[in-house]
């Protein structure tokens, strides 16, 4: 970005600004010759480099080291012409001037790690190695040793203790799945045929009905698979799949109940600048901002459970792939999955019910300085279905958290009902909620499923 901006901007065409240019661009060089194999490394997708190839990075990092410290003894020299000899200060650091000072410091400032009589064997291997450490270990090495796991596929219990009844606890999931289904696409198609309701508050609320249906659909399908048709295993890639998806919608889901609050804040405490801050495109960017965070704070899971090495234990305790249960499988050092899983969920939790919290003190502060009942009860109201998804999503994702870490006498057949629970659940009763604490959304559903009775009265 430093770079782009003084290339494009005429007044930054400057010594001082080239200096910059040029620190710019060695410190860019001097993380991609690191940062790949670093993580490579640490996520377990490289763990040999050939000679050759240690010998073109220690070239590229010693070299780049130099560099840089000759680019700063530059920057310096260029301060001390525009302070001490200001007036020959165009005349000393010219174009000219700044181009040769570049090409002797990239010339100059190498370093040499052969000796003399095996440089003219050597010459031609560090080129080659340059070559095959910028285009073979950017690639990660992919060809030594990419994954250690041997097992091809793990088995579902589905909820254990509870096998026998694996029949009878299909039906309540099917019946969620499919009221998660139709309420949400009936939302969805509401909002969609409705011109009245094209308003931000409605737009969250389908980005929720949407991330509902597909995080139900993640997690349903496969219980049913379980419960009905015994089908417990599951391809290891795919169960890393499920995972990740089913993390990532839960986190989205977090996301726009966040963003809903924020919606009720501005509607409630800052009423006459609400058109003008939640515009469609400020609509458009905190659901995007939601589905990135979503999207790259779960992608290090499914990464760093690849680096692990899987022998003999394929049995997951779980009626889905959920995160620490496929860790604990590994035969090898977790640590690091562990505490990156309870990093993430931990500062989603509180970041995110913090903001929440926090709009909602305001809120209430804003509408007990209401004179008029009525004004109260109805900013209240409009709040009302909010409150309610908030606890049905919350209560059972803080349970579920704490007692699969610290809940160590919960059965686990109770802790797997209710992590299902969470999945299902806030799903099918969301749109129920919203189709019955919001005016505007229950009467158009029954303008547009009952409007032969209308016409029949009128």
């Amino acid at each position: 970005m430093v770079m782009h901006v003084i290339r494009t901007e005429p007044s930054l065409h400057q010594p001082m600004f080239y200096f910059l240019a040029m620190l710019a661009l060695t410190d860019l060089c001097m993380e991609l010759s690191t940062i790949h194999t670093v993580l490579g490394i640490l996520w377990g997708f490289i763990e040999q480099i050939s000679l050759d190839a240690c010998i073109a990075q220690s070239y590229f990092i010693h070299g780049l080291s130099f560099m840089e410290s000759s680019v700063l003894l530059a920057m310096s020299f260029d301060c001390y012409i525009a302070i001490c000899n200001p007036f020959r200060y165009s005349s000393i650091l010219t174009n000219d001037k700044i181009v040769k000072i570049g090409v002797a410091i990239l010339c100059t400032r190498q370093p040499c790690y052969l000796h003399e009589n095996e440089l003219t064997g050597k010459k031609m291997n560090i080129f080659i190695s340059i070559f095959y450490y910028t285009y073979g270990t950017l690639g990660f090495n992919m060809a030594v040793n990419v994954t250690h796991q041997h097992i091809a596929s793990f088995f579902l219990v589905g909820i254990p203790g509870l096998e026998n009844f694996h029949c009878w606890i299909g039906i309540p999931v099917c019946l969620l799945f499919v009221l998660t289904l139709l309420g949400n696409g009936i939302i969805i198609a509401t909002i969609q045929l409705e011109t009245s309701l094209h308003q931000p508050m409605y737009f969250f609320l389908c980005m929720l009905a949407v991330n509902d249906m597909c995080l139900a659909s993640s997690a349903a399908l496969k219980m049913l698979g379980i419960f009905w048709f015994d089908a417990h295993w599951i391809d290891f890639d795919a169960c890393l799949t499920q995972m990740y998806f089913i993390h990532t919608l839960c986190i989205m889901e977090s996301a726009i109940l966040v963003t809903m609050a924020f919606d009720r804040f501005v509607a409630i405490c800052i009423p006459l600048h609400y058109t003008s801050i939640l515009t469609t495109s400020m609509v458009t960017k905190l659901g995007l901002v939601g589905l990135t965070r979503g999207v790259l704070m779960v992608l290090p899971c499914p990464l760093l459970i690849k680096r692990l090495p899987y022998y003999t234990k394929y049995i997951i305790h779980h009626a889905y792939c959920e995160h620490m249960a496929v860790v604990k499988l590994a035969n090898a050092n977790t640590l690091i999955n562990r505490a990156y899983g309870i990093s993430v969920a931990l500062s989603v939790i509180t970041v995110d019910l913090g903001l929440i919290a926090t709009s909602y003190v305001k809120i209430l502060q804003a509408v007990f300085r209401l004179s008029s009942q009525n004004a109260r009860s109805k900013a209240l109201g409009t709040c009302a279905g909010h409150v309610c998804t908030m606890l049905v999503s919350y209560t059972p994702a803080l349970f579920s958290f704490l007692t699969h870490r610290i809940g160590k006498k919960v059965p686990p057949s109770v802790h797997i009902i209710v992590a299902s629970m969470y999945l299902l659940v806030p799903s099918a009763v969301n749109p129920v909620v919203y189709g019955v604490k919001t005016k505007q959304i229950r009467d158009k559903v029954i303008d547009l499923f009952f409007i032969h009775k209308k016409l029949s009265e009128k």
